[in-house]
């Protein structure tokens, strides 16, 4: 793998197993997606996505969020590897979360912010947020 399509954490989630382990524990039968682990809380939602578990780090980095922690996160995929819609679940998982949340989305044209938005309001819907 080339340097350019790793990713990269300025701050590794080293809470990442044990959260997901209460929020199974909390989860107690039902499919829950209040406190589902954004992994499985993506397929809860649209069964036709499976779990981006080639994106963990990026995953990951939504539990200090959900915690009320601000980090720092970058990072580089090739192209059609579900980012967007990785980062589009993770943003409705945090909005279930943290009701009132405000969240702001930057890419490079008007027309791509468009067709994102779009996408994160019908995600949202069916997150039920």
């Amino acid at each position: 793998m080339k340097a350019r399509d790793a990713i990269h954490a300025r701050r590794a989630p080293i809470w990442a197993d044990a959260f997901r382990d209460e929020a199974r524990a909390r989860k107690g039968g039902g499919q829950d997606t209040d406190v589902l682990p954004l992994m499985d809380f993506i397929p809860a939602c649209d069964p036709m996505m499976r779990a981006p578990t080639h994106l963990a780090p990026v995953v990951d980095a939504f539990i200090p969020i959900a915690r009320g922690e601000t980090i720092e996160f970058a990072f580089s995929v090739p192209p059609r590897h579900g980012k967007t819609t990785t980062l589009l679940y993770g943003i409705a998982w945090l909005m279930r979360q943290i009701p009132g949340l405000r969240v702001a989305y930057l890419t490079y044209g008007e027309e791509r912010a468009l067709t994102v938005s779009r996408e994160m309001q019908r995600i949202a819907r069916r997150a039920g947020v």
